[in-house]
């Protein structure tokens, strides 16, 4: 069992339980996207980064709401991320 992690007002997400964090990331790349003039829909790659792989299955869920026909994804657990205490990061490729 994790300890509980505080969540700072200013990211209401930070350190919070897999799924509400891999569903604000994605959200928010999908803002990011479509602001580019690109959408979810246009990714070709995906890189995600766990600190705790006992989280895949929360955050596959939520992924499978967002990409339900597959895409090629590369997930690894990595001991840090460039948030403190943060426990997930996704990076995506996709064609403008």
């Amino acid at each position: 069992m994790r300890p509980a992690r505080s969540r700072p007002p200013a990211f209401p997400y930070y350190g919070s339980a897999i799924k509400r964090g891999t569903r604000y990331i994605l959200e928010n790349l999908a803002k990011t996207f479509r602001a580019a003039g690109s959408s979810l829909d246009r990714v070709v790659k995906a890189q995600v980064f766990l600190t705790d792989m006992a989280d895949f299955n929360g955050f596959d869920e939520v992924w499978h709401e967002f990409f339900p026909h597959g895409l090629p994804r590369t997930v690894l657990q990595t001991t840090g991320l460039l948030i403190k205490d943060n426990i997930i990061e996704i990076d995506l490729v996709a064609e403008a």
